[in-house]
């Protein structure tokens, strides 16, 4: 990683980068010259850092949320499949991180798990209800069904928002518990900038009153085109 950091910092055509599953979090020292590159680098648009096991050290991540404070470059950041939920910290700064950032615009956060620690959301929302450039945002497959607490820091942070004009929020079994649609519905009433919610594999269709909180807000909202029921 000294190498490929040393040409990134010179190089001026390079615009995505793809590094996923390469075990990069096993030594953060890999993390720490991959940021002090991006800190300098002014090219790169597209970045793809999943299945990294960066849950082995928080490290990682701080590397990382040190140079996504610095670089505005970046559009497209894709750190799926890391297994967040085994240390809330990487979630911390990551949100430190976003809510700095303004050139982020996609982001993928599918497949980390990070809802069965209710405090991940807790920072990520934290983080949207500064950040203003993410546009599309995708937290499928964390498990955000198992607790209610994480469509409830979800909820106040969409109300809040003005950015996000995508959610993809599939497989995450929020239709158990009519309390999450609830506090979704809730949001989708006041936000104004969703236009598309993605919310495949939930078992909605489970309880009535699921479909009727959503039904609720989208007659209060109808800019939203919801995707998956």
């Amino acid at each position: 990683m000294v190498y490929l950091s040393e040409a990134l910092k010179i190089n001026n055509s390079i615009k995505q980068l793809e590094l996923s599953d390469n075990n990069l979090g096993e030594n953060d020292n890999n993390m720490l010259h991959l940021s002090e590159a991006l800190k300098i680098n002014s090219t790169i648009q597209q970045l793809n850092i999943k299945d990294n096991n960066f849950e082995k050290n928080d490290s990682n991540m701080l590397y990382l949320s040190e140079a996504l404070k610095s670089n505005n470059t970046i559009q497209q950041l894709d750190i799926s499949y890391n297994n967040f939920e085994k240390n809330e910290s990487i979630m911390l700064y990551l949100s430190q991180a976003l809510k700095i950032n303004n050139s982020i615009q996609q982001l993928d956060l599918s497949n980390n798990n990070f809802g069965m620690n209710e405090s991940n959301m807790l920072h990520l929302s934290d983080a949207l209800k500064i950040n203003n450039s993410i546009k599309q945002i995708d937290i499928s497959y964390n498990n955000l069904g198992e607790n209610e607490k994480n469509m409830i820091y979800l909820s106040e942070a969409l109300k809040i928002n003005n950015s996000i004009h995508q959610l993809f929020i599939l497989h995450n079994n929020l239709g158990e518990n009519e309390k999450n649609m609830f506090y979704l519905s809730e949001a989708l009433k006041i936000n104004n900038t969703i236009q598309k919610l993605f919310i495949h594999n939930n078992n909605v269709e489970k309880n009535i009153e699921n479909k009727l909180y959503l039904s609720e807000a989208l007659k209060i909202n109808n800019i939203i085109k919801v995707i998956g029921i």
